[in-house]
């Protein structure tokens, strides 16, 4: 920076002016506030596009969700565990050991079965998780009975199960299987051999599995309601004051078939898909009368558990129809080692910005198809909203000038042409502008709220994102740098806008197009998210006024 004023030969001193001159990678009079130093891409790293590991299920936890039935002196309450009882998990091992040994023709064995769903003797308690098609999770039931004399009650008993409920799809399949297994936890009933019974010849008591639709094969009343061919019986002694005396476990199975229809007609995917939840539902009775006094023989009713969501679908591009739980997020595993520069322009947006934690598993981002195929019914095609974000300044300015909306190519973008062959015929390698978030998701800016956009700009569209270039610098390294042709970031910009080579920003993305997508099957409105490799960021604090870091292979 260097300050000058005129004088003339009369003496007369003119007004002070600032000058600045750069140097490098800098077209301005700046300092970068972004400054984030890239390895050196590795063209043979090859990842996993996605992982299918299992998640908590959000807002499935001890409390939540629970149900209440309460009606005649019966209180049915049931609610959703984060994670079994550590001795629950025990004597389930045990029970699953005995089974495995003892080779019982009729046990049902769990249908889920995944080391992470699997009871161990060690180690800690089982925890409430789902994949993509396959659910293990975890439920405590209560029952509670009054009994009365004139009106006034004279005993109260209670009971409770701890309750494990599986299910599993196909994603190229309509079958869908439910497990359940119930294991007694308190009773204290008197000592009755039919203190707590869900069947066993009592007319009320029951415990079925449920898919809700009609489009369940075999449906009637828009419902599919199957009994659970259980191992062991349901019914329960009483007499243990608090303690089981009777600590026997009943196991049961119930599987489904989706009949293949749909919510309409093609070609959307709202039209080609069709959901099927399901759960189980109960009704506990107890054949203890007490000497003085008695229930009011009034029905308590049927009470349901929280369900699983199953979603199945018939949209073409995925192949066979096939069926996915959905409160599972998928999460695309971009190539950090292959594309670091696109990884640190997602993770700077992830982590640094308005929209700060977007993408990630517990704030996903929606998944918006491209409507020029009809799987959207909408005139707002991926190329309508990437123009809005990424619209290309056609102007012969070369001086460095930056209109207020247009996306200028950044002359010092690092190109990689070593990503696609060269022989017989080269291919060049061009700059792109990388948006963040993408055209195919609901948060994309350049999609208007008009138009269901969640996360839509202003008028000046891409203009109002966070502005970087992947640049080559003095030493011939890369960089992930904020361009100083336009004004410095704020941070509160709720999108990111960068000039990157053209190989790494579609190369980065063309697993999550052709094969997370399809594998998960991943259609309009379904939450997913992206993994930018975040382990190869641990060194860069967030958190401080400007972002200035290396990333770094873990």
């Amino acid at each position: 920076m260097m300050q000058t004023r005129t004088v003339d030969r009369a003496g007369n001193v003119g007004p002070i002016k600032d000058y600045g001159f750069t140097a490098g990678n800098r077209d301005y009079n700046r300092a970068q506030e972004i400054d984030i130093k890239l390895p050196q891409p590795d063209p043979s790293s090859d990842i996993a596009a996605y992982v299918n590991a299992p998640q908590r299920i959000a807002d499935w936890k001890q409390g939540s969700s629970s149900r209440t039935v309460s009606k005649g002196g019966e209180t049915v309450t049931i609610t959703p565990k984060d994670e079994r009882s550590l001795e629950g998990t025990r004597k389930a091992a045990r029970e699953l050991a005995e089974q495995n040994k003892t080779r019982a023709s009729s046990y049902p064995d769990p249908i889920v079965t995944g080391s992470w769903c699997q009871p161990s003797l060690f180690g800690e308690a089982q925890k409430s998780l789902i994949t993509r098609n396959e659910a293990c999770v975890f439920y405590n039931l209560n029952y509670a009975k009054e009994y009365y004399l004139n009106g006034i009650k004279t005993e109260e008993h209670h009971a409770k199960f701890e309750i494990v409920f599986q299910v599993k799809t196909d994603p190229h399949d309509g079958t869908i299987k439910t497990w359940i297994q119930m294991n007694p936890v308190y009773n204290d009933f008197p000592g009755h051999d039919r203190s707590v019974l869900f069947g066993d010849g009592n007319p009320i008591a029951h415990i079925d599995s449920m898919c809700y639709r009609s489009a369940c094969e075999g449906a009637s009343d828009g419902r599919d309601v199957k009994n659970f061919d259980f191992y062991g019986d349901l019914s329960w002694k009483g007499g243990g004051d608090g303690t089981p005396v009777d600590s026997h476990m009943a196991t049961g199975t119930a599987t489904y078939k989706w009949d293949g229809s749909t919510n309409g007609v093609g070609p959307s995917d709202a039209a080609l898909s069709r959901e099927l939840p399901v759960w189980f539902i109960f009704n506990p009775e107890s054949e203890y009368e007490p000497l003085e006094g008695k229930d009011q023989d009034t029905d308590g009713g049927d009470a349901r558990s929280p369900g699983i969501d199953v979603r199945c679908d018939k949209v073409d591009s995925y192949g066979v129809p096939g069926c996915v739980l959905t409160q599972y997020v998928p999460e695309y595993q971009m190539d950090a080692a292959r594309y670091p520069a696109a990884a640190a322009h997602l993770w700077m947006v992830q982590n640094k910005s308005g929209v700060k934690s977007l993408g990630t598993i517990a704030k996903p981002l929606h998944y918006r198809p491209n409507a020029d195929n009809g799987r959207v019914d909408s005139t707002w095609t991926k190329k309508k909203i990437r123009n809005r974000v990424c619209g290309y300044y056609g102007g012969n300015r070369a001086d460095g000038y930056v209109p207020t909306k247009g996306f200028v190519p950044h002359s010092k973008t690092f190109l990689h042409p070593e990503f696609r062959p060269q022989i017989p015929v080269p291919t060049p390698d061009k700059v792109n502008c990388d948006e963040v978030p993408f055209a195919s998701t609901y948060e994309s800016v350049g999609l208007p709220a008009s138009a269901g956009g969640l996360n839509p700009a202003g008028t000046a569209g891409g203009g109002e994102c966070i502005q970087t270039v992947a640049a080559k610098v003095d030493d011939g390294s890369e960089h992930l740098l904020d361009d100083t042709r336009y004004d410095a970031p704020t941070f509160s910009e709720k999108c990111g806008r960068s000039s990157m080579s053209g190989f790494v920003n579609q190369g980065a993305m063309n697993k999550y197009g052709n094969e997370l997508l399809a594998q998960m099957r991943v259609i309009d409105g379904d939450e997913f998210a992206v993994d930018p490799g975040r382990l190869w960021f641990k060194d860069c604090n967030t958190g401080a006024a400007n972002l200035i870091c290396e990333m770094k292979k873990p």
